[in-house]
């Protein structure tokens, strides 16, 4: 079963599937204690534990005692997505101790690939707004549940699309390879989409600004001379924040004409190939950068953030005092998390969904567990290990995402 809260998840969810919310006042945790009742729910599915709906569901799975399942984009990219019992990002209960996933050292997973595209993404975005705005006279919603209003995200998105049609950063570019070649040592600060949980719950900016600011501020105080910023713009960012005007404040104001640059469409592969460090809040592509051996700076609540992955003193020792992460310990943490944390698919891309779904489905119906997992040391079997060869059990799941 799945509760359609607007029009978007209406349109998109099967009527015998579908519990549908209708009410004005907000009273999602009495709505949803009826719809668990009323279907015998014994197990609830959200994508993600921050939202206001999730928490209340959340809150209700653990003192109606039902299982719990939070399910995210992918730590690893792109053809994972993240799934947990506790939390997931910030609240996530993954050890933050090397010698646990040296221990739990079994090996990696190995993904199926599948085409990605950003534009399943934006499509379907496109879609379940464009449903939830036809249908609000019949089924209202909050507009600004998920940050923005739905109108300030959808002009902002337009806004950003026509200037990435109508501007290019290939000169932009090619003046950072040409200090790598020189020799200048590189730094990059991430930054994240606006209203992202990562910066409103799992960090202590609340927006991007004040992470920029920190950011260059330090990067000009203690950074080498001649070393190099590179800031990369989420690309999901609408430009509410209008960070670009402020960084090129900063550069004024900090003298870092001619080196420090503001990149607002390049890949951000372009960037982990040319530069030496990265300073985030909470970014996937923080764990690429470790990956490849870049030393990493979490200035947020970060899974990976612990002694042997990421730099663990201030934020002005980074510039001249940071070390790569440990190989060791790198492969024992990705490997863990392909085999206990990840699920293999997408949230978008056609076939990713396949994939994932058909492995929530064993998850949920064999209740599998993982060893990080509150309770999993009275369970036999993990989340990643060969299931039972009996049948699972039929489970009423309750998706109220």
């Amino acid at each position: 079963m799945r509760i359609a809260w607007d029009g978007g998840d209406f349109a998109s969810t099967p009527s015998r599937y579908r519990i549908t919310f209708r009410k004005r006042d907000g009273d999602y945790e009495g709505f949803i204690k009826a719809a668990i009742l009323k279907h015998h729910i014994t197990a609830i599915v959200t994508y993600n534990d921050t939202g206001e709906r999730n928490r209340t569901a959340i809150k209700l799975a653990t003192s109606m005692g039902l299982g719990r399942y939070i399910i995210e984009h992918g730590y690893l990219r792109p053809h994972w997505i993240t799934f947990d019992r506790d939390g997931v990002n910030g609240h996530s209960t993954l050890p933050k101790e090397g010698a646990f996933y040296h221990n739990n050292n079994h090996g990696f997973e190995t993904a199926e690939a599948f085409p990605c595209r950003m534009r399943d993404q934006v499509l379907s975005t496109i879609k379940h707004f464009g449903a939830s705005m036809a249908l609000y006279p019949w089924m209202p919603f909050d507009t600004t549940y998920y940050g923005d209003s739905v109108f300030t995200q959808g002009t902002g998105y337009i806004s950003e699309y026509l200037w990435r049609k109508t501007n290019s950063e290939r000169k932009a570019v090619e003046e950072i390879v040409e200090h790598r070649r020189n020799g200048k040592k590189l730094f990059a600060v991430i930054l994240q989409k606006p209203g992202d949980a990562q910066l409103r719950v799992h960090s202590s900016y609340g927006s991007n600004n004040p992470f920029l600011r920190e950011a260059c501020q330090s990067f000009a105080a203690s950074a080498p001379k001649d070393a190099v910023l590179v800031v990369k713009q989420h690309p999901l960012d609408y430009g509410v924040e209008r960070t670009p005007r402020l960084f090129e404040s900063l550069v004024k104001d900090l003298n870092l004409e001619g080196r420090a640059y503001y990149l607002r469409k390049t890949s951000i592969d372009i960037v982990l190939d040319n530069t030496d460090g990265f300073v985030i809040v909470n970014s996937t592509a923080g764990l690429a950068a470790v990956q490849r051996g870049l030393p990493i700076k979490c200035c947020g609540k970060a899974i990976f953030d612990m002694e042997g992955l990421t730099f663990q003193g201030s934020l002005d020792a980074f510039w001249t005092a940071a070390t790569p992460p440990d190989a060791a310990t790198t492969s024992a943490f990705i490997g863990y998390l392909t085999k206990y944390s990840q699920i293999n698919g997408a949230l978008y891309a056609p076939k990713g969904i396949e994939l994932a779904s058909r492995a929530l489905c064993d998850i949920i119906s064999y209740d599998l567990f993982s060893p990080h997992h509150t309770g999993a040391p009275e369970k036999t079997v993990a989340w990643g290990e060969t299931a039972p060869a009996a049948m699972p059990v039929p489970v009423p799941v309750l998706n109220a995402a």
